[in-house]
């Protein structure tokens, strides 16, 4: 073998050797990146998972806002129907309350003649 032949054969050698420690760094590189890949995926599978305990989706939040709704327009009418019930029972008693107050008035005045008149 002549001497050019053996250049060319260590160059060839040479270039064969960097090829394999750059495909070596290569698919290390591509394994860290993976595994970053991977370790990402993870974390947002939990934040994920997080958010759905935190918070509520569109379709919850209005079915529950309906019911809630719903809920308190019956919570007005309830509370509506005791208002005018205790009024009523307000406007009794009060009227009760002023025919005695008239009565007690009535007699006051009775008594007070009575006494004019027997004396």
């Amino acid at each position: 073998m002549e001497k050019k032949d053996k250049i060319k054969l260590a160059v060839l050698e040479e270039r064969i050797k960097n090829s394999e420690k750059s495909l070596e760094l290569q698919a290390k590189e591509y394994e860290r990146r993976l595994e970053n890949l991977n370790n990402e995926a993870e974390r947002l599978a939990r934040a994920t998972a997080e958010m759905k305990v935190t918070y509520l989706s569109k379709e919850s939040y209005e079915a529950n806002h309906l019911l809630l709704d719903s809920k308190t327009e019956q919570a007005k009418i309830t509370l509506s129907e005791k208002i005018l019930q205790v009024q009523s029972t307000l406007d009794d008693k009060i009227s009760q309350l002023q025919k005695l107050v008239y009565i007690g008035v009535g007699i006051a005045l009775l008594l007070e003649a009575l006494a004019k008149y027997w004396h």
